[in-house]
Parts: structure tokens; C-alpha cells; sequence
């Protein structure tokens, strides 16, 4: 089974004190260890576009398969920051994510949908769950 998570910094302040960067730092490491590899693989795949994954909010299921279906926040090279729909699964070399409003994608979105589905998770409900607690 799986959890609802959420890890995140306090992203309220563009400017940020020494104290809160420490804070940003401790809490990074209280990541799971999948979210801690799934945020290093995803910045592999995108280092001109992405600086940093700021947090993840979500379902999460840390074991194998290990899956991830919720929100990931994200900061561009510019500074800008972003929230994006986000599902992910590893299972063992088998690693994929999607960025689901994106234009392209390395891995194939049906497939993984199809994929995380057949272990009895709801994507669609996931996503309104999260959404019906955290209106956008």
C-alpha cells in the first residue's frame, strides 16, 4: 500500500535567509529514498530546463514497484518556479516518469498509466483527491 505525501520548502519568499536554506536543506534529506533518486534522475534528464525540484506532493508507494502520482515543484535556470503533474515508477532497472502537461516525453504516458493502474492505483482519483484539498 501507499500514503499521501508531502515535501516541500517554503517557496512564499523569492528571497531567502541563511536559516531557511538550512531548513530546505534538512528537510531534502527527510525525502524518501525513492523521491531523493527520483528527483536526481529527473533533474539527469533535464539539466538546461530544470535547476532544482524544490518538492513532491502526492501518493507514494516506497516499495517495489515503487511509485510516485501527485505534483512535483520545480524551479527553471531562470528562477521561475513551477507545480506539474507528475507520475512516476521504478522497479528495478525499469525506470520512467511523465510530466503529464507536458508537449513530449521520454517515456511513454499510456503505457506507465496502464502500468500503474494494473497495481490497483487510481490515477484519476489520486489527482481530484489532491486537487479537492489544495485547490489551484
Amino acid at each position: 500500500m501507499g500514503k499521501v505525501i508531502s515535501f516541500n520548502s517554503n517557496n512564499d519568499d523569492d528571497i531567502k535567509s541563511k536559516e531557511t536554506k538550512e531548513e530546505e536543506h534538512q528537510e531534502e534529506n527527510t525525502l524518501p529514498p525513492f523521491l531523493k533518486e527520483l528527483r536526481e534522475f529527473i533533474l539527469s534528464y533535464y539539466p538546461k530546463t530544470m535547476s532544482d525540484i524544490l518538492g513532491f506532493s502526492g501518493f507514494l508507494k516506497n516499495d517495489n514497484p515503487y511509485v510516485f502520482v501527485g505534483y512535483a515543484f520545480w524551479q527553471d535556470v531562470k528562477g521561475n518556479q513551477y507545480i506539474t503533474p507528475l507520475i512516476a515508477m521504478f522497479r528495478n532497472v525499469d525506470k520512467r516518469f511523465v510530466f503529464l502537461n507536458a508537449k513530449n516525453h521520454y517515456f511513454d504516458p499510456k503505457v506507465l498509466k496502464q502500468d500503474i493502474e494494473s497495481l490497483n492505483i487510481n490515477i484519476d482519483k489520486i489527482f481530484e483527491a489532491l486537487n479537492s484539498q489544495n485547490p489551484q
